[in-house]
């Protein structure tokens, strides 16, 4: 149990807590236990911070889910342009309480959003209702209006969030890595590029 545990990239941290799983008082896996100990002793030689890996060179992309939030649409009838302006203010809300909490600078952020019409609020500098103006003012005090990207419905792991899932269908991968190919290079991701419905936008003026 204990080698199926093993993870695939090492560190001081990980070393240890590998050496210390061993409990053998009399010595019988003493051959097995010392190679963990003498790779931690050559992680101690080389002065390495606890998590630095042992590997020197790492392609790997890591992506991962670290939090989320949903609310239950208001009783009174709202549109659903409306309905995703108010998803994409919760997202650069929890965003900024992400960024609180961090103990590191961020170099790059995208903010997503399937609603063409959201984002066409978001970058253009027009007047809006009352509404869509005061959130429209908030989502542009957290963010940029070049941050924020289109993408397809299909692609988008908050759509489990609006319409509810079954345990087996929030076990896939998208909810909690996204699509795939955001391991892909920049140049790779679908075209942001979508034209929304002008008489959507134009209701809101």
């Amino acid at each position: 149990k204990m080698l199926n545990e093993v993870p695939i990239s090492f560190s001081r941290r990980t070393l240890l807590s590998i050496a210390q799983r061993i409990y053998d008082p009399i010595g019988f896996t003493s051959p097995v236990s010392l190679i963990p100990k003498l790779l931690l002793q050559q992680c101690w030689d080389k002065k390495r911070a606890w998590d630095d890996s042992r590997t020197e060179y790492n392609g790997c992309v890591k992506i991962s889910l670290l939090m989320a939030k949903a609310r239950v649409s208001p009783l009174q009838s709202l549109t659903i342009p409306r309905l995703e302006l108010m998803a994409a203010l919760i997202g650069v809300r929890v965003f900024s309480l992400i960024v609180k909490g961090l103990n590191q600078s961020v170099d790059r952020v995208f903010y997503w959003s399937d609603s063409a019409v959201v984002l066409a609020w978001i970058k253009n500098k027009q007047q809006w209702s009352v509404f869509v103006e005061n959130r429209v003012k908030e989502i542009r005090e957290l963010s940029y209006p070049d941050q924020w990207r289109h993408i397809p419905g299909i692609n988008n792991p908050a759509d489990l969030l609006s319409r509810g899932c079954s345990p087996s269908q929030l076990a896939e991968s998208r909810w909690w890595e996204g699509p795939s190919w955001l391991q892909q290079p920049e140049r790779e991701w679908p075209s942001s590029e979508v034209e929304p419905e002008v008489e959507q936008i134009e209701q809101e003026r």
